[in-house]
């Protein structure tokens, strides 16, 4: 275990699996919650009770966890980054063949590739295991340990050593830095909430800071409590609260939407050094209908089986095709990619309708670096318990989706007929 003194200090190649068969996926809605000091990632279910410890005797000084379009659990570890199935067993590797070093920031991009922070700068890996992109280049981004996308596309990186936000655009270019002059005292974990909001732990002032989308500090939203000693990952969960990890109080702490504790929750027996926090996503078949129109290939109608993973929280949806021999190359090659992120949907209740339904409610236009990818989606379903209060459950979707890639668009529609989990 590391003692708190060496935490303190310490501020300072991908081998994808097959899909999952149906049934057996990660249960939907449950929090995540990687311990630098057990060495191993626990589980929690609604009610805050642990159902287990993920990773043990294999990680290293877990920090950041990510969700794949793959199925798989992905965790920081040394100068690796691990995949885990459902089972809790070791899936996949990336590291070999990279410049990994000391990763902590873990997520999928618009572009189905994971970024991560590691030393100065921040890399993005492909679902081949080949590291695809650099970003920082030649301006060191300085001690970098939250990433998080907008629904825009651009990547927010929290710079620790710098003490702002650092935004860049989809070409890697630094546009922006947040933070300046405020009261942000070393950011550490980010997260997107409702409107676009960004929510920042700042380790050393024991709270978490808002920021509108023009970069101001929003004072109103900031979130201050007597047990947030040192707050590090951030993440939403599916009742749209807000949840962070005490790094030096050994719990994770849940906010309302008003920032008002709602409850601690803590491992039986120890919960050392909690750091990065991420909710299981609930997965839904799917079937895309449409067509591609390539460039001196004219124009083919593709129907193609993908799983429609839908995050907890102020919403990240991620679609990936089907291993489906055929049509799979095809679909992919209109894309651009096995599999595409959309981050910034956020939920509301229609109150008109006879069922509690919530719906898509923004469009994602991620821009990527092979062109512009957008999806209109309409979620049904309905709200069920977790912890104090409730939670949406989908119960199916259906909406539009399009794709313009060089040399190629394609347009369909996407309709979601199986809950998996």
């Amino acid at each position: 275990m590391m003692n708190r003194a060496g935490a303190a200090i310490a501020l300072v190649l991908l081998l994808i699996a097959a899909p999952q068969a149906a049934g057996q996926g990660f249960v939907a809605n449950r929090l995540f919650a990687a311990s630098v000091g057990e060495d191993a990632v626990f589980e929690f279910d609604g009610a805050g009770a642990l159902v287990r410890a993920i990773g043990e005797g294999v990680l290293q000084d877990p920090r950041g966890l990510a969700f794949g379009p793959d199925g798989l659990l992905y965790v920081t570890s040394g100068d690796e980054i691990l995949g885990f199935d459902a089972a809790g067993q070791l899936a996949a590797t990336i590291g070999p063949g990279t410049a990994l070093a000391a990763p902590r920031g873990l997520v999928f991009g618009p572009d189905g590739d994971l970024y991560t922070t590691s030393g100065d700068r921040v890399l993005a890996i492909d679902l081949s295991g080949q590291q695809v992109r650099e970003i920082g280049g030649d301006l060191p981004i300085g001690v970098p340990v939250g990433i998080a996308f907008s629904a825009g596309g651009d990547l927010f990186v929290a710079s620790g050593g710098a003490n702002t936000i650092l935004r860049f655009d989809a070409s890697g270019a630094l546009v922006d830095e947040i933070g300046a002059g405020s009261s942000l005292s070393t950011p550490m974990g980010l997260a997107f909430g409702p409107g676009g909001v960004l929510f920042v732990a700042s380790f050393f002032s024991h709270e978490i800071l808002a920021f509108d989308a023009a970069g101001q500090e929003v004072p109103a939203l900031a979130i201050s409590d007597p047990d947030l000693l040192f707050p590090m990952g951030l993440a939403f969960g599916p009742n749209g609260h807000l949840f962070a990890s005490a790094f030096f109080n050994a719990k994770v702490i849940e906010f309302d939407e008003l920032g008002a504790k709602v409850r601690a929750i803590a491992a039986p027996g120890g919960f050392e050094n909690p750091e990065g926090l991420a909710f299981s996503p609930l997965r839904l078949r799917a079937r895309l209908k449409g067509k591609v129109r390539q460039r001196g290939a004219g124009t083919a109608k593709i129907a193609e089986r993908a799983t429609l993973f839908l995050a907890p929280g102020s919403g990240t949806m991620m679609l990936a095709l089907n291993d489906d021999p055929g049509n799979d190359q095809d679909l992919a090659s209109a894309f651009g990619a096995p599999a595409l992120v959309f981050h910034g949907f956020e939920a509301f209740l229609d109150l008109a309708a006879e069922e509690r339904r919530f719906q898509g409610a923004q469009v994602g236009t991620p821009l990527l670096a092979a062109g512009l990818a957008s999806l209109n989606l309409k979620v049904e379903g309905k709200l069920a318990a977790f912890g104090d209060g409730t939670a949406f459950k989908p119960k199916k979707a259906r909406g539009t989706i399009h794709r313009g890639a060089a040399g190629s668009v394609y347009k369909g529609r996407i309709k979601t007929h199986e809950v998996l989990d």
